[in-house]
């Protein structure tokens, strides 16, 4: 006991250090400071999940203002990491990180970071009904795939001399686009896996509803994900 409280008295003497940097906005002392803090071995476990992600945040926001662009000084995927991990029924906590993550790492341009960010804030914005925002998060993430799908059609040309003029074929059976974010995949193996145990693997008619209502069950549960499944993304009917 004493021993964690004398660690305790360490992690606060040094988040002070750093708070005070931050209230100064000088950034080369919030850089050193934010490394002497976070690099110590108890503030995971000492400090709460929330207070690490609004902390990193603003060292993120300070670097940000200041247009510093040395990547090893942010704090990106850590905030990504502790944002993907949190759940808790504070959306307006959810979306305020996620944008300001989404703001200060777009100068990245990574596109499954950005598009991983943008898939939590549809959610986000889902839940709290805020219709507006939900627009304008969907629009970027359209924008996010044109860009892409430019950079595509560019290296084709000039690299390999190929015009893509290609005729895509029809998509025969849409997802919830939350299924491309790494965010969903990594745990999918797991989320499958529940529902074997739940209902079993042998496929009979119907079981196809039986999976996707415990998929979403499993999802909403252990996850707090607020998953749509195909039956009602497609006008198909399904056996």
């Amino acid at each position: 006991m004493k021993e964690a409280s004398h660690d305790m008295k360490a992690v606060d003497a040094n988040k002070k250090q750093l708070e005070n940097a931050l209230e100064d906005n000088q950034v080369a002392r919030v850089i050193e400071a934010a490394k002497v803090f976070f690099k110590m071995r108890d503030v995971d476990e000492l400090l709460p999940i929330k207070e690490r992600i609004a902390l990193k945040s603003r060292v993120n926001q300070c670097l940000h203002m200041h247009h510093h662009r040395v990547e090893e000084d942010y704090h990106f995927d850590e905030v990504k990491q502790d944002l993907d991990r949190f759940q808790s029924d504070d959306t307006d906590f959810l979306i305020k990180h996620y944008e300001m993550l989404y703001e200060q790492s777009k100068h990245r341009n990574h596109f499954m970071f950005s598009y991983d960010i943008l898939m939590k804030l549809i959610l986000s914005y889902r839940r709290a009904k805020q219709t507006s925002a939900l627009t304008s998060a969907y629009q970027r993430v359209l924008d996010l795939m044109k860009r892409f799908e430019s950079d595509v059609i560019n290296a084709a040309k000039r690299l390999d001399g190929i015009a893509c003029d290609f005729v895509f074929e029809e998509v025969r059976l849409h997802a919830d686009p939350i299924e491309q974010s790494t965010w969903f995949k990594a745990i999918e193996p797991d989320v499958h896996l529940g529902i074997y145990e739940s209902i079993g693997r042998q496929r009979r008619m119907g079981y196809v509803y039986s999976f996707w209502h415990e998929k979403q069950t499993i999802l909403e549960e252990a996850y707090g994900i607020d998953w749509t499944s195909p039956q009602f993304l497609n006008d198909a009917k399904f056996d």
